[in-house]
């Protein structure tokens, strides 16, 4: 049994919010993928597993026709991630068939899954055919120098309470909301 000032503390220790419960804002960031690594070692590669042989396919028919070019056999993916509780939620994007504009050249709309690791186990709670990303892609493709800008970029929020992800895009330091997604 405790003490009368013992079970407070605890009481109102059992009732404050935990920093899992907070909402947390993150940027994509910009990730070459290595596409001739095992999935077993990248979870962007397992997140993506179903698309790869399709992925690997059109590089090495682009590789094939334009042998000067020495691409390599990469892909690139816009991601990060949020601690929820025991659970770890991903975003990726990657940048494969995406659509975009001459009016928003920086912009583009992209597939996306949202993935969590729970007990080392990898499930895809959503699949996005459009998601949006905004990036200025840099000499070397979307890279460092593009994760250093703050003028084109996406912003997530999650809310662990709402089980909600919030999209901010900034696009010429213009700040713009798009359609949250809800993971329940």
């Amino acid at each position: 049994m405790c003490s009368v000032t013992t079970c407070l503390i605890l009481a109102t220790l059992g009732t404050a919010p935990t920093a899992a419960q907070q909402s947390e804002t993150h940027r994509l960031l910009a990730e070459a993928l290595d596409l001739t690594q095992s999935p077993a070692a990248n979870l962007q590669l397992q997140i993506w597993s179903d698309k790869l042989p399709e992925i690997i396919a059109k590089r090495r028919q682009l590789q094939n026709t334009v042998p000067s070019l020495h691409l390599k056999l990469i892909a690139e993916v816009f991601t990060t991630s949020f601690k929820d509780g025991d659970r770890t939620i991903i975003v990726s994007s990657i940048n494969e068939d995406c659509a975009s504009s001459q009016v928003a050249p920086n912009e583009g709309d992209c597939p996306a899954r949202v993935a969590e690791v729970q007990n080392g186990k990898l499930r895809i709670l959503k699949n996005l055919s459009e998601f949006p990303v905004s990036a200025l892609r840099g000499e070397a493709g979307y890279d460092a120098s593009t994760n250093k800008n703050t003028q084109y970029m996406t912003l997530l929020t999650f809310n662990p309470a709402s089980q909600r992800i919030t999209t901010k895009i900034v696009y010429g330091g213009e700040t713009g909301e798009r359609a949250p997604i809800d993971l329940k």
